[in-house]
Parts: structure tokens; C-alpha cells; sequence
């Protein structure tokens, strides 16, 4: 069953470093993930997801979705046939200058959609406070 674009909700995940006091590191990584009729963009560090499919198993694991490693550490599959992942790439975030910068793909999952990314620039209320530059 196809969703229109607009009938989705949309949600955005950012994985933090769990260290007080740290700086949340620029460079991230993200993932769109297709939960039936809601739209996610999982994002979170390089430096603690090297790989998309980290995010993806971290996703999967806090809402309980049937996935596993088949090629650790850069594919996991998930067994829920209603989750699809919808792409990938790279979101460096300066809040100091309220600049955000996508671009890239995943090479396991695929680019990511640019009528996602558009859903999420103009309506996710965190991508308001900055000026986005995305590059296909």
C-alpha cells in the first residue's frame, strides 16, 4: 500500500552523545525509516554511528522491531515488512551559525528522498531554527 507523502507524520530522532557537558558533535548521519503511516528521520554522530545500519539497529531495538545484522557492521535488515528504510546520508548541524548541511547517501539503504527531506524542512519545527542547505 503506497502513502501519499503529505498523509504521513513525521518524526525526528537525534541520538545524543550521553556525556554531560559534551558538545554534541557536527557531523551525523540519518536515515528515513517508513513505520506505517509515520515517517522517521533517525539521525545521530559519526563518531558513534559510523554506519547507517547503527542507527538503524538502535531504532530497532528501542520500538522492538524484529531486525538483524546480516553484514555487521554496515547492514541490518528488519523482519517487520510495514518498516521499510527509505535512504540515507550526512546532516551536519552549526547551531552557532544555525546552519544545516545534508547531502550523501547510504550505501547500503540508498539515497533518501528529496520529497522527505522537503517534508522535514519545512514542517519539523527543530529544522525551523536553522537555514539548510541540501545537496542531492
Amino acid at each position: 500500500m503506497k502513502v501519499s507523502t503529505n498523509q504521513l507524520k513525521i518524526e525526528f530522532i537525534r541520538y545524543e552523545v550521553e556525556e554531560k557537558d559534551k558538545k554534541p558533535p557536527a557531523q551525523n548521519k540519518f536515515v528515513f525509516l517508513l513505520n506505517r503511516d509515520v515517517l522517521t528521520m533517525v539521525a545521530g554522530p559519526i563518531i558513534i554511528y559510523p554506519y547507517h545500519a547503527a542507527l538503524i539497529d538502535k531504532y530497532c531495538r528501542d520500538n522492538r522491531i524484529p531486525s538483524a545484522w546480516i553484514h555487521k557492521p554496515d547492514l541490518v535488515e528488519i523482519f517487520d515488512p510495514l518498516v521499510q528504510v527509505k535512504g540515507g546520508g550526512h546532516l551536519d548541524i552549526y547551531p552557532e551559525r544555525q546552519v544545516i548541511n545534508i547531502y550523501g547517501h547510504s550505501t547500503a539503504y540508498g539515497p533518501f528522498s528529496s520529497d522527505y527531506m522537503k517534508r522535514f524542512i519545512t514542517e519539523h519545527p527543530f529544522f525551523a531554527l536553522f537555514s539548510v542547505r541540501v545537496r542531492l
